[in-house]
């Protein structure tokens, strides 16, 4: 069995983003009509990101915080509201 240290050696992380946005990566890709609400979202809480015209939305992530506030920000816009409501009613749900 192979170490994980040595895995990530050999497999260096891939290089998809343009010069002109370097402090900005993409993560995810989020559907072209969630993708403004997310967008304007995610400027309300202070997260630098960009979207543009035909363009994918690039987000920075640079704390756990951020990272957790960004899933967040996109399951909310890209999941139907039944599926919230039945996860809220799981998360609320008291062990029997």
């Amino acid at each position: 069995m192979q170490s994980q240290s040595s895995s990530f050696q050999n497999n260096p992380a891939p290089t998809t983003v343009p010069v002109e946005t370097a402090s900005l990566s993409p993560m995810i890709q989020v559907d072209c009509g969630d993708r403004w609400q997310a967008y304007h979202r995610l400027q309300e809480l202070d997260i630098p990101c960009e979207c543009r015209s035909y363009k994918p939305l690039l987000v920075d992530v640079s704390t756990a915080q951020a990272c957790v506030q960004v899933w967040s920000v996109v399951r909310r816009t890209s999941t139907s509201r039944l599926d919230l409501a039945q996860w809220l009613n799981r998360c609320l749900a008291l062990p029997s």
